[in-house]
């Protein structure tokens, strides 16, 4: 007997849909974790974006492409009002993030790979960016670094982990299509087990 396939979600602009229509979307969408301004974003001249989200046993992973910027706030009342405690971690394939606060005074770049904590308040700032933004709860990572401060965490991408990391989630994103979802669940806790160990080194260092 074969399961069926991971579902998988798009969010692209539907025949005769405005970009703002697209962007209140995706604003709903992400409301449990974080405020777009759905206008500010849809106003910016040029602006486009796409992406679609793999829905799998232990969490989700998404990728999309953004052309002009997006900023993703979440504050002390959003915290208090949504409760939500997943992690979300990025991984950034082109583009620039700002991240505030920040622990490395730096913009992440290509390849890095970003920890947010929903407990704690963020600001994405998000530029010309193509990457993947995976959630799970933070009891998928090991141990020994689950119940460390993670929040604004970064795993440079001259990690020895790094592009592994980002390797086998691209390939997870793009093949589970084809997947059944525990396959993709072996997979995705195989990677999450790799960032458990990249996270640890981080925090060593």
């Amino acid at each position: 007997r074969f399961e069926q396939p991971i579902p998988r979600v798009r969010h692209v602009r539907l025949p005769g849909e405005e970009m703002l229509d697209l962007m209140r979307r995706t604003a709903q969408s992400v409301a449990f974790a974080f405020h777009l301004d759905a206008e500010r974003t849809a106003a910016q001249p040029g602006f486009e974006y796409s992406g679609e989200t793999a829905v799998l046993p232990d969490g989700v992973i998404s990728r999309s492409t953004i052309r002009g910027s997006t900023i993703l706030e979440r504050d002390a009342a959003r915290i208090a009002a949504t409760g939500a405690d997943q992690l979300f971690i990025i991984i950034l394939e082109a583009g620039l993030i700002d991240v505030q606060p920040t622990r490395s005074g730096r913009r992440l770049r290509e390849g890095d790979i970003l920890i947010v904590d929903l407990k704690k308040a963020v600001t994405l700032t998000q530029s010309d960016y193509t990457g993947m933004m995976i959630v799970i709860s933070r009891s998928l990572l090991p141990k020994e670094v689950r119940c460390l401060d993670l929040h604004c965490s970064e795993i440079r991408a001259d990690h020895p982990l790094a592009r592994v990391i980002a390797g086998t989630c691209h390939r997870l994103w793009e093949d589970s299509r084809r997947m059944t979802p525990a396959q993709g669940a072996v997979v995705f806790r195989g990677a999450m087990d790799m960032l458990g160990l990249a996270l640890a080194d981080s925090s060593r260092a």
